[in-house]
């Protein structure tokens, strides 16, 4: 395990837990108000929960519970496993596919991800500083060495974030090594003005869906 880097600095959380209950609380009441508009939306389209509730890795390695409204079908992982071809384009492809052929996301789920507006629910981690505003976005265990490989103690040094260089950084048209070099040099170089410019710079990438799955 690393040691010493700037993300784990006491400033650095005392500044990065500051920030992350300064957008808690918006983001808390737009999760409360859009809430009963999803699930309308959801339960006249297709079958199943209006949140997704999914454990992932944290700082650490510790467990993490991460929530979404869900833009899949209930038994999306069969209907890509169903589908060999198409599982071996989604493992190579660092776990995901482009949404116009993943036969998992629902057509409200298409809009909830395009929007972003699916990841909203996760202000309820911010609250509980289970994640942070700024960060490496939270990922699967059997993820974690096939998207790092020897970089993987980087990723286990930082809390996991809403946003980050990743997402401003063009999303799922970044390449996996691109990914994980960006949250290298996230861990490594560290500033409280690069949260800030990190924050200011993914609400036009949100309004503008780019890169967006």
């Amino acid at each position: 395990m690393l040691h010493g880097l700037p993300i784990q600095s006491p400033r650095a959380r005392v500044v990065k837990r500051t920030l992350d209950l300064l957008a808690a609380v918006p983001l808390c009441v737009a999760f409360a108000v859009v809430y009963p508009f999803v699930a309308l939306a959801m339960k006249a389209t297709s079958k199943g929960p209006v949140l997704f509730r999914q454990v992932r890795v944290g700082r650490d390695g510790e467990p993490v519970a991460v929530f979404k409204f869900r833009s899949m079908s209930v038994d999306a992982e069969g209907r890509l496993e169903d589908d060999p071809e198409l599982y071996r384009q989604y493992v190579e492809n660092g776990f995901k596919i482009p949404a116009s052929i993943d036969p998992r996301i629902t057509k409200v789920g298409r809009f909830l991800r395009k929007t972003s507006i699916d990841e909203l629910p996760q202000a309820l981690c911010l609250l509980n500083g289970s994640m942070t505003l700024v960060g490496p976005r939270p990922i699967l265990a059997e993820q974690v060495p096939v998207l790092y490989k020897d970089d993987v103690d980087y990723y286990l040094a930082c809390k996991p974030g809403l946003t980050g260089l990743w997402q401003v950084s063009g999303r799922s048209t970044v390449t996996d090594d691109e990914r994980a070099q960006l949250d290298v040099a996230y861990a490594t170089s560290w500033t409280v003005l690069g949260d800030l410019r990190i924050i200011l710079r993914t609400v036009p990438v949100v309004l503008s869906a780019h890169g967006a799955h």
